[in-house]
């Protein structure tokens, strides 16, 4: 008895809601365009465009032991500290591939080295054409034969452009052996998020 008097309650409920829902008189909807109360103003300004981030300082810094020889024959020597020094008399180049953002700019170029040599070694930053070409945007050498040391080249504003070129570090230490060692480099750049 009682189950019959909770549906029949349940049913009264739902047929009561369905009139009430059906008689009701709908409301007419008018579009704000033709409502005649709504006074229009003037159009707002546009939004401003937001301001570029601005450039960030960051810094790429490696040793001297990262780099690569170009060629086979070219003897290496990976010492302590991350200073790396190449043992063949022939073809004394080494590079490191430098993989900065895409529109960053070189603002300076830093050379770490252990120089007791007569000769200064030399380090580019190269912008290579795959195959069509090569050419140096900074070049930094090792001054005198005092030992450890560094240069610095500063008040650079090189673009990287990875689109249509790719870049390298170039290390061409003059002479063979300890006497010449690469033990890094630093290069200082900005980039606009």
């Amino acid at each position: 008895m009682r189950l019959r008097h909770v549906m029949f309650t349940h049913v009264l409920f739902c047929v009561l809601v369905a009139v009430l829902a059906w008689t009701d008189p709908a409301i007419a909807q008018v579009a704000w365009e033709d409502d005649s109360n709504l006074t229009l103003g003037e159009d707002p300004e546009p939004l401003p465009v937001e301001a570029p981030e601005p450039a960030t300082t960051q810094y790429l810094h490696v040793a001297g032991s990262a780099f690569v020889p170009l060629y086979g024959d070219s003897g290496v020597t990976y010492g302590t500290k991350g200073c790396t020094y190449m043992t063949s008399a022939t073809h004394l180049f080494m590079n490191y591939s430098l993989d900065l953002p895409n529109n960053a700019i070189v603002t300076y170029l830093r050379l770490y080295f252990n120089d007791t040599a007569a000769a200064d070694g030399t380090l580019h930053l190269a912008q290579y054409d795959d195959g069509l070409g090569y050419s140096y945007l900074a070049t930094v050498t090792t001054t005198g034969s005092g030992g450890l040391g560094s240069t610095t080249l500063t008040g650079l504003s090189i673009p990287l452009d990875y689109v249509n070129y790719n870049y390298v570090m170039y290390w061409m230490p003059g002479v063979s052996g300890s006497t010449m060692q690469l033990c890094g480099f630093r290069v200082g750049y900005e980039y606009f998020q």
